[in-house]
Order: C-alpha cells, then structure tokens, then sequence
C-alpha cells in the first residue's frame, strides 16, 4: 500500500486549486475599470478602488472615499489565505469561503447601483465594462464551488473532473460530431452544386451556378435561359414547357363545374313539340276517315 501511494501522482485539477486561481483573478479585478462614466464628451473609468479612495479629475476631486469598498479587494485576500491553510476542515472552510464571496457579491451590486445613481444625477452616460461581468462570473463560481465542497459533491484535494464524467463527455461531444457529420452530408447531397467544368452560368433569380446537363436551376427551379442550351437540351426544354402548359390546361378544365356543361345542351324549343301535336292530330282524323 505504501508503495502505490508513493507512486501515484496526486490530482493536479482539484477545487482548491481552481479556487485559489478565481481568488486571484478577483483580487486583481478589484483594479481593473469596472464602470465607464461619461460627462460632457469625457469618459472617466471608474474601479473599486477609485470608488474605496475617491476619484480626482483633472486636479480637483469629484467624489469622496468610500473605505468600505475596501472590503471588494480585502475578502478575496482573507478566501485566498483561507485556501492555503490545509489545517482547517473542509467543510468549514468552505462554509467560510461561502459567506465571504456572498458578501462580496453584494458589495459589487452596491457599488454598481451607487455609482449608477450618482451618474444619473449629474446627467452623466453610465455602462458596465466587460471586466465587471467577468468579476461577477468568478464570484458565482466561488459561492457554487464552496457550496458544494459544503454539501460533500465535490472535495477539496479530490479530483474535480472524475475520469467517468470526462468520459461520458468525451462520448456526448463524439456523438455530437457523429450527428453533424450526418446533417452536413445530407445537406450536400439535397444541394449538390455542379462540377466547374459543366457550369454554363449563373442563375438570374438566386445566382447558382447552372448545369450543362440541366433545363432548370437545381435550386429555385428557374427554367435556363435558352442561349445558354444546346439544341438538344433547347428541344428538351421545350417539350417540358409544352408538358407543363398541357397538364395545366387539363387541370382547369377537368375542375369546370357540371353544372356550366349541362346548361350549354339547349332545350327543346316548344314549337317543334307544337308541331309533333299537330302532326299527330291530323294522323288520327286521317284513320277516322278511312274507317
């Protein structure tokens, strides 16, 4: 046993280590531009330790110091020391660590929502940099972080990304790959483009090149312009055109109503019925005479 724990190689991702990187990440954060405020067409960036020490602008001092917003540079220092002392347990560290990077997430708000109040009182632009964001981004992580090392999901010193979860990863992203090979290679066969050597010309509706072997656009289904044809195609193109013409024409008439047909057959006009009565009528008096 001793001799399989002398050989094996101690993580070298765990949370301790991920978290003292995010600490120093916030720390240095605490001196970037935060805030970008513009007055009269000058733009002064303003940090959290612009607002812990006041701002001067140009000799003369524009805000006052606000020392508690030490605290945004002092907490992650106190979370940094916290994580290298190995002495203390896991869980309470973590607790520690919790509480700590709460706080300073609420004290990040409050800088936010003061320095946006006093831009809007002066009638000055207020917007947030990218650096602010990212700030905000890391300190979620730590809070997510000491919570679960908290609730014993993750340790301190273990690995954070155990070999089955980079494993069912590894299989997810492949079969994530696999899937859009398939989608792109059905997407070129429905639009199979024509070699160079048999393009004739372009499209006038949607500019895709043309086949020689082709009466019709293999996109939209716009018919070739006839210059662009051989005779045999052009014949071809034609008796599709005349094909196309016929069905239709079969089409409105086969939908005529009945009713339209049965009115064009005329009637039988009275007269001729006149007539066939008195034809009648003159047979029978004949065959009364003859009897």
């Amino acid at each position: 046993m001793t001799v399989q724990s002398q050989t094996q190689k101690p993580p070298m991702v765990t949370a301790r280590r991920v978290m003292k990187i995010i600490a120093i990440f916030i720390i240095i954060f605490c001196f970037c531009p935060s805030f970008l405020v513009s007055c009269s067409g000058t733009d002064i960036e303003v940090s959290a330790m612009d607002a812990a020490l006041g701002m001067t602008y140009r000799g003369e001092r524009i805000t006052e110091a606000h020392p508690i917003m030490l605290l945004c540079l002092l907490i992650p220092v106190a979370v940094l020391v916290i994580l290298f002392i190995i002495r203390i347990k896991d869980r309470t560290s973590a607790a520690v660590v919790t509480m700590l990077m709460a706080a300073d997430l609420v004290l990040w708000l409050l800088l936010f929502y003061g320095v946006k109040s006093a831009t809007e009182e002066n009638y000055c632009t207020f917007k947030s940099t990218p650096w602010y964001m990212i700030n905000v981004i890391c300190i979620i992580a730590m809070i997510i972080l000491g919570a679960l090392v908290c609730f014993r999901k993750i340790y301190y010193d273990g690995m954070l990304v155990t070999d089955e979860t980079a494993k069912k990863t590894r299989e997810a992203l492949d079969d994530v790959g696999k899937n859009m090979k398939k989608i792109v290679a059905e997407a070129a066969k429905e639009t199979k483009m024509p070699e160079p050597q048999n393009v004739i010309g372009y499209c006038s509706k949607c500019g895709s090149p043309l086949d020689a072997e082709s009466v019709f656009c293999t996109k939209c289904g716009t018919p070739v312009p006839a210059d662009l044809l051989k005779p045999k195609d052009k014949e071809e193109a034609s008796e599709e055109l005349k094909k196309e013409t016929s069905q239709e024409t079969k089409e409105e008439v086969s939908e005529a109503p009945k009713e339209e047909v049965k009115k064009e057959i005329p009637a039988e006009p009275e007269e001729a019925e006149k007539h066939k009565e008195e034809k009648k009528q003159e047979w029978k008096e004949h065959t009364d005479d003859l009897q």
